[in-house]
């Protein structure tokens, strides 16, 4: 009889752990909290090569659908001069092009929307999950894939709670219509780092800015593209 797992939290971390699980033949069961489809998550994230690697032997997408390779890296001041450049080939992709092709090749009726964890309990010698609603679920093994919150991790740990870290990120995305001119059509693909000033009694922080002329000229290919990849059996 195949392990009965059931993944708390359906995002990236989730749905990746719930296909490889299901490649061993596991029963595997998603369970996330919106009841909505995930989406706008941002885009210019460094995805690793072994993310890759793994997408494309599982032939949920190729590299070159789900990536894109800078060029260049640049260091600027607070004054805004480059201070370092160097080659740099990182692939950047969108949190949209990843998580959708993931949830294309998780079968539907293992995931389940609108099921928020209240708690886990192992009183019974067997990992129970209590939802929102009230349902119960039991299974095998229960995995904690829920975020900065965690239910699954606070039960496993409950001594262990988020610290500040003493630094703040910025990070926003706009309409490729409200870029500059410069940074859309001029500028080669380059990651910038900002050396910023700290807000006053804040440490010293910093503020990065990706720049990306492919990513606004390949727009439409990697965050508005259907998936070509098969469900897994």
């Amino acid at each position: 009889m195949p392990l009965k797992v059931a993944v708390i939290g359906g995002s990236i971390a989730g749905l990746s752990t719930g296909i490889a699980l299901r490649c061993l033949g596991c029963n595997v069961q998603i369970y996330e909290q919106s009841p909505t489809s995930l989406q706008g998550r941002g885009g210019g994230l460094v995805v690793q090569y072994e993310m890759l690697d793994w997408m494309a032997s599982h032939g949920i997408a190729a590299r070159a659908t789900l990536s894109l390779p800078g060029v260049e890296r640049q260091f600027l001041d607070r004054d805004g001069r480059v201070i370092q450049r160097f080659p740099d080939s990182t692939p950047f992709t969108s949190w949209e092009a990843v998580f959708h092709q993931l949830r294309a090749a998780f079968p539907n009726e293992f995931y389940h929307q609108g099921f928020q964890c209240a708690q886990v309990s192992t009183a019974s010698g067997r990992p129970v999950v209590e939802f929102a609603s009230g349902d119960p679920i039991e299974a095998d093994l229960v995995i904690g894939a829920d975020g900065l919150g965690s239910v699954v991790r606070r039960h496993l740990f409950p001594e262990v709670r988020p610290a500040y870290a003493g630094y703040v990120a910025w990070r926003g995305v706009f309409p490729e219509s409200a870029a500059p001119s410069e940074v859309v059509e001029v500028r080669p693909a380059r990651c910038r780092s900002r050396i910023s000033p700290p807000p006053s009694g804040a440490p010293n922080s910093t503020y990065q800015q990706c720049s990306h002329s492919l990513w606004a000229r390949r727009r439409s290919r990697l965050f508005r593209s259907s998936t070509t990849c098969e469900r897994l059996p």
